[in-house]
């Protein structure tokens, strides 16, 4: 299950700085140098989440869904939203200085597309809020954790949770994540088994465009940023079913 309760989620808009600072998404590099960094504008193709994969494991990862177009909008808007340094100590994860996370308006056309992507895996669910997630140098391992839990309003017995899809999240990183900055850890089959000490875990590697698809039950971390001067920001799309009360107010996320 989810881990041990943390700080609520601040949804207040963060104070934006007078000069976004772009070292807190890309270390030393310009935006201008993430948009270089991100394959050439390619033909868009239509490409879908593996159902029956992600049924079984609890993920999927779909490789190149978003072009160097939407990943140059996305990180200009990650930038652009990005919280006053004065203010960023009250957007930490409880237990973690080096990760922070904060409210983000994605560009419409990203969003929508992320969306008709969830749509064709399971059309009941709803758009609901979006991330950026930020692991600078220091950052450790999270806990592991699901991003869905039933509320107490939710009329869900746990058992009813583990046995039906109710909410998805999106992880999209806005340049290449690794071993040195941090790769997503996912526990395979978590969201049908929970966490059973005989799972197989992977750790997964993601480029700019690419989409792990989580099931918000599976069993997962963000790893720690071991380097000396990349900053992994991941961008998190969720999806909820309609009505569904969601009681991880305060889990980590990756």
């Amino acid at each position: 299950m989810a881990s041990a309760p943390l700080k609520a989620r601040d949804t207040r808009r963060c104070g934006k700085a007078d000069s976004a600072p772009t070292s807190l998404l890309t270390g030393s590099t310009s935006i201008e140098g993430v948009a270089a960094s991100i394959p050439p504008l390619q033909a868009r193709v239509h490409l879908t989440v593996k159902k029956k994969g992600f049924t079984t494991k609890g993920y999927s990862v779909v490789r190149g869904l978003l072009t160097s177009e939407d990943m140059n909008a996305l990180s200009m808007a990650a930038t652009a939203q990005l919280p006053d340094p004065a203010l960023k100590e009250q957007y930490h994860q409880h237990g973690d200085e080096y990760r922070y996370e904060y409210l983000l308006d994605p560009p419409p056309d990203v969003a929508a597309l992320v969306h008709s992507t969830i749509a064709k895996v399971c059309p009941a669910l709803e758009p609901s809020q979006s991330f950026a997630i930020v692991s600078e140098p220091g950052s450790s391992d999270q806990p592991w954790h699901t991003d869905s839990i039933p509320g107490e309003g939710s009329g869900l017995s746990n058992a009813e949770w583990r046995s039906t899809l109710h909410y998805i999240g999106v992880l999209t990183p806005l340049s290449h994540t690794g071993e040195g900055c941090g790769r997503t850890e996912v526990k395979i089959a978590s969201h049908t088994k929970g966490d059973c000490p005989v799972l197989v875990t992977s750790a997964l590697s993601l480029a700019p465009g690419d989409a792990l698809v989580l099931d918000g039950r599976t069993l997962h971390r963000g790893m720690a940023n071991i380097s000396e001067n990349i900053y992994r920001t991941m961008c998190f799309f969720t999806y909820k079913a309609p009505r569904f009360e969601d009681g991880n107010h305060h889990a980590y996320l990756s």
